[in-house]
């Protein structure tokens, strides 16, 4: 059984492509409208996919072919050397002493600094380590799963599942007030993606909410991040403004008053830079900001991010962007962040097509991830 997806201006051209490859025994799973991706594709009709699943049976004659190479080719087989195989058995338990000494070590310093679980618990954590969720965080939700179970008949695995999710808490995607103008701004450090992660959110304002978008590029550090935000701009027909100083951002705002939304890209220096904090508070104090996003990558190391938290906690009310998820397998960062900050996520990215690798937060998914469901340790 294989499954296998055809793009097609509507359902009667995909039926004619189905049967026309797989004849009439396919069976359709499911078929939906998309936009294809890209930017030039934004104002494009969306087009049908649809899913179908087949059964792929590998011919008899196939089958015989393969069982006469396998019995056509046997192992070849050596005679052991008896002097050799005893010098392997003296290493090996030798080995084997110093591999036991070494866990009976672990073991004694684990049962000081660590909380002994039963084994399905214990598989838990152990899955939350090494998708990189800190330990005090793993072993927080490891003893509530434990609580929980030891008083109700409940898999662990779905206590686990529940409670990262609690943690996570729904996402919160832009939300844009009736009959005034709104305006965004997007901080974090240098290599978050922040100039990258507005392009998307235009894109979708514009093409899926049909939404009149400006954007202000107050980063004067990145002469790329003009050069980019220029190119996006003219093919998404928004206006684009530079604003460098107080005066500048005040002008750029009064050019686009006509604007729904403004986003307002900034410079990525260190958060702990004095005169760069002083430089977030100028705009936000001079914009009269409605919401505010903190970017960070999920490859960014945890002491870092704690940093980065702290040091943008004068802006008070923000929420996450999480970028570059494509870029690693284990997402634990994700429940870091967000266990920190204690401040909701409103967007994750997944790759670079813009403006479609970008979407609202499916804690579901960044859980199945973290206890690697569907694998063993």
């Amino acid at each position: 059984m294989f499954v296998k997806r055809y793009i097609a201006k509507n359902m009667p051209e995909a039926m004619a492509k189905i049967r026309n490859e797989l004849g009439t025994d396919a069976v359709i799973l499911s078929s939906r409208y998309i936009r294809p991706k890209g930017i030039t594709n934004i104002l494009k009709k969306k087009l049908l996919e649809v899913v179908v699943a087949h059964d792929n049976k590998v011919p008899d004659k196939q089958k015989k072919i393969k069982e006469e190479i396998t019995t056509q080719f046997e192992p070849l087989k050596v005679a052991p050397d008896p002097s050799k195989i005893d010098k392997l058995n003296d290493k090996l338990e030798v080995l084997e002493g110093v591999v036991k000494d070494f866990s009976d070590k672990l073991r004694h310093n684990g049962s000081q600094n660590q909380v002994q679980y039963s084994l399905d618990v214990n598989n838990i954590y152990e899955k939350m380590i090494d998708q990189d969720v800190t330990n005090n965080l793993a072993n927080a939700i490891a003893g509530d799963v434990e609580q929980v179970v030891s008083k109700m008949q409940i898999e662990p695995m779905k206590v686990a599942q529940q409670l990262i999710v609690e943690k996570l808490g729904e996402g919160v995607p832009v939300k844009l007030k009736k009959f005034k103008q709104n305006i965004v701004v997007f901080v974090g450090p240098t290599g978050a993606g922040k100039t990258t992660t507005l392009v998307k959110l235009a894109g979708h304002f514009v093409g899926e909410d049909d939404l009149k978008v400006g954007i202000i590029n107050t980063d004067t550090f990145r002469v790329a991040a003009q050069e980019q935000l220029q190119i996006y701009s003219d093919i998404m027909n928004i206006p684009l403004n530079k604003a460098y100083t107080k005066q500048e951002l005040n002008d750029a705002l009064k050019q686009q008053e006509d604007r729904d939304l403004i986003l307002i890209d900034t410079a990525g220096k260190s958060v702990a830079d004095v005169q760069y904090i002083t430089d977030m508070k100028n705009i936000m104090e001079t914009c009269k900001i409605d919401q505010v996003f903190i970017v960070m990558s999920v490859t960014t190391a945890y002491k870092a991010c704690k940093e980065i938290i702290d040091h943008l906690s004068f802006v008070g009310d923000y929420k996450i962007i999480i970028t570059k998820l494509d870029e690693v397998t284990s997402w634990g960062n994700v429940l870091n962040f967000v266990d920190y900050a204690k401040k909701p996520i409103s967007y994750l990215t997944i790759g670079q097509n813009i403006p479609d690798d970008i979407e609202q937060l499916d804690a579901s998914k960044i859980a199945a991830n973290i206890l690697k469901q569907g694998e063993s340790v």
